[in-house]
């Protein structure tokens, strides 16, 4: 990330948020508590001041926190999950004065109901054109809250938060390391409703696979027939964010993460990791 000297600005905070009342700042200061990849310390480069005003309609745990940059590619997170297909620079999280994280993956802790205020630190990365705060709650919940950079003119942040922000890469499979591109997630015009449907008919290579659901639980009984013989286990349905699904082969304990058609009776890609895969992708119908 190219630093360039601070700027002072005026901003304006818009709320987009389930939680009411939850508010981004920028504090245009020259503090130095984080470095850039891993580094959770002071290094002698100042970095960009944030402050959220969190609140929780009920007690959670906040699991992680992801800044965003209007700049394409420039990103904070108290977490180790990639972004942009990388990861990103270390954000310091800070409460009263006492900072919540030294490193990756740490829990930032569990907050009763109300209004909680912290301070934010990542490394500076250039010129502030406005930030988005992704806030992972401990249900998986996430909380946005987007504040603009009075530099940028209406339209032109428009454009950018719409070309960079709402990605069509959901933020579980992002999560998930499941190294979809942009371009393998379907542009739809309206998104349907997901059915788990009855029986999933897969190909996986020179594998032919039935998924039979076990009644209306997220099980599945799997039976593959190939030249090489036959194999069965079980799946578990684990997750669907928008296009992105996600189960688990039990036997071999590896995920299974694929994407969806526009009328979600379909996977349309799919990958897959911890257990022996062949080099094969593999690809569903999904029957009601």
């Amino acid at each position: 990330m190219k630093r360039l000297t601070p700027v002072v600005l005026t901003f304006l905070t818009l709320l987009m948020t389930s939680c009411s009342k939850t508010v981004l700042e920028f504090r245009p200061d020259a503090q130095d508590h984080v470095g850039a990849w891993g580094a959770f310390k002071p290094n002698n480069v100042p970095d960009w001041h944030w402050v959220l005003k969190l609140k929780l309609d009920q007690a959670q745990e906040i699991k992680s926190i992801i800044m965003l940059h209007a700049v394409n590619g420039e990103a904070w997170s108290t977490s180790s999950d990639y972004f942009y297909d990388k990861s990103l620079y270390s954000l310091g999280v800070f409460l009263k004065g006492k900072q919540l994280n030294s490193n990756y993956d740490q829990s930032l802790g569990n907050y009763e109901k109300g209004l909680h205020t912290f301070d934010l630190f990542g490394e500076r990365g250039g010129e502030f054109m406005g930030s988005k705060a992704m806030i992972t709650l401990g249900n998986g919940n996430v909380i946005d809250v987007l504040i603009r950079s009075s530099n940028l003119k209406d339209e032109i942040a428009d454009q950018i938060y719409s070309d960079i922000w709402k990605s069509r890469i959901p933020l579980e499979a992002r999560r998930n390391k499941a190294y979809f591109t942009e371009a393998d997630f379907p542009t739809c015009s309206e998104e349907a409703v997901f059915n788990p449907g009855k029986i999933w008919n897969e190909m996986e290579g020179p594998w032919q696979g039935v998924w039979t659901r076990r009644g209306d639980t997220n099980i599945f009984d799997a039976h593959w027939i190939s030249y090489a013989g036959e194999v069965s286990d079980e799946m578990e349905l684990v997750s669907v964010d928008k296009y992105y699904v996600k189960l688990l082969r039990k036997g071999s304990g590896g995920f299974y993460h694929g994407i969806l058609s526009c009328d979600k009776k379909s996977v349309t890609k799919g990958t897959g990791d911890g257990f022996s895969y062949g080099g094969y992708g593999w690809e569903a119908k999904i029957t009601p």
